[in-house]
């Protein structure tokens, strides 16, 4: 993959989680993550008006998929890469804060 296509696959996935959590745990990951991720969690927060938007993990899936043009089952393997990369990037307790705004299902991600 393209690093422009990997930026891309990125964003898709950044700004759905955005638009899934709390207004406020994405001001937490604006804070801890690269500059140019801003924009799509800042999209993803506009998106639910900073409430959060309860979304199942297979709905997260499948909007992560139609915004990066790929499979439901690549947008589950690139989601699974985008948040150990956010892991890698953010402290271990912001991690854990972003996991507690989360559904169950999604820690399988982690662990993908």
């Amino acid at each position: 993959m393209g690093e422009g296509r990997a930026l891309a696959v990125s964003e898709a996935v950044l700004e759905t989680l955005a638009e899934r959590i709390a207004g406020g745990e994405v001001d937490d990951l604006v804070k801890e993550l690269p500059g140019d991720l801003r924009p799509a969690l800042e999209r993803g927060r506009a998106r639910s008006g900073g409430q959060g938007r309860r979304m199942s993990l297979a709905e997260f899936l499948d909007l992560v998929a139609e915004r990066a043009d790929v499979t439901p089952g690549e947008a589950r393997r690139y989601g699974a890469a985008v948040l150990a990369t956010v892991h890698d990037a953010v402290t271990e307790k912001e991690f854990l804060d972003l996991l507690s705004e989360l559904p169950k299902s999604y820690v399988e991600l982690t662990h993908a």
